[in-house]
């Protein structure tokens, strides 16, 4: 019987210091304060870019959406306008928009009923 003999060798995870043969000092020969740049975290990264999508996926809809309500706003603000303007829609509108479920008898229900199939 043969034995077989293999060698280990040690894999090293920190890293090693080095040392400088000509450190930095300041005027009075004292050792000078290097700075380091900040290192952001791993999890603040993440947050920051999340953010960032999450603008750039919600923010241009957003946008038109206001631009074309202004727009309507201002198209329908005149004496002869025949289309109501989104304010006037959304006051006589409101309650049937917050509340679509209520019923109030057999022929007054609320939005959410009339669009259901069911």
């Amino acid at each position: 019987m043969s034995a077989t003999v293999r060698r280990l060798e040690v894999i090293e995870t920190q890293p090693k210091l080095t040392l400088v043969s000509n450190p930095v000092t300041t005027e009075q020969g004292h050792p000078a304060v290097i700075a380091l740049p900040a290192v952001k975290s791993l999890a603040l990264q993440n947050w920051q870019r999340r953010g960032r999508d999450f603008l750039t996926a919600v923010l241009p809809p957003l946008l038109v959406l206001i631009a074309l309500l202004v727009i309507w706003e201002i198209a329908t603000s005149g004496a002869k306008a025949t289309l109501p303007s989104p304010i006037r829609i959304w006051k006589e509108a409101s309650d049937l928009i917050l509340n679509p479920f209520f019923v109030n008898g057999p022929q007054d229900i609320g939005l959410g009923y009339l669009c259901h199939p069911g």
